[in-house]
């Protein structure tokens, strides 16, 4: 069922930016029940402050792509980055779960 609702639905969608919100869009096309769990797993996580971090590093990661030199310290990045691998092991906790 879960594969089916995303079939259906990948045309759609695509995760063009490592944003929380278009992660959360893509999850909820596998069925309401994962992008619970998702969000669950997120919450026990990386909490919103951690959710706010990869936003602020996703922005400058833009800036820096389109625009004027980020202004982010190498810190910043890092747990950053720390906090995108949480994210992708929310993702893959999520999807490995048969609901």
């Amino acid at each position: 069922m879960a594969t089916s609702n995303f079939l259906q639905s990948l045309g759609r969608s695509s995760v063009r930016n490592a944003t929380i919100s278009e992660i959360r869009n893509i999850i909820k096309l596998f069925g309401s029940e994962y992008q619970e769990r998702f969000n669950y797993l997120l919450e026990q996580t990386v909490g919103q402050d951690g959710i706010e971090k990869l936003g602020l590093a996703v922005g400058k990661r833009n800036e820096n792509a389109h625009d004027n030199p980020p202004n982010i310290t190498f810190a910043e990045l890092e747990d950053a980055f720390s906090i995108a691998n949480k994210v992708v092991e929310a993702v893959r906790d999520t999807l490995s779960t048969e609901i």
